[in-house]
């Protein structure tokens, strides 16, 4: 089980944040959409997500919900948005 999903569509802060956390000595998984998020969670769970809201296809409020309905996993929500919804 990786201690960690880092969901995010930027490749460059994605990295960045994974190979800060590997340093760290956790397991780090990587998702670029929210399906792929999902997909990791279900089959190997995690102890925190890292998410990202806007995400393509499927977004990071969604991703939440869906984790929400099985899980109390702990989920960060990390995203670029400046407006205050």
């Amino acid at each position: 089980m990786p201690d960690i999903i880092i969901v995010e569509d930027n490749k460059e802060i994605g990295t960045l944040l994974c190979d800060f956390l590997r340093r760290e000595n956790y397991t780090v998984s990587l998702a670029d959409t929210g399906e792929k998020a999902l997909s990791i969670f279900e089959q190997y769970g995690a102890k925190l997500l890292v998410l990202d809201i806007g995400l393509p296809g499927l977004d990071g409020f969604s991703v939440c919900s869906r984790i929400r309905e099985t899980s109390n996993t702990h989920i960060l929500i990390a995203s670029a948005k400046t407006d205050k919804e």
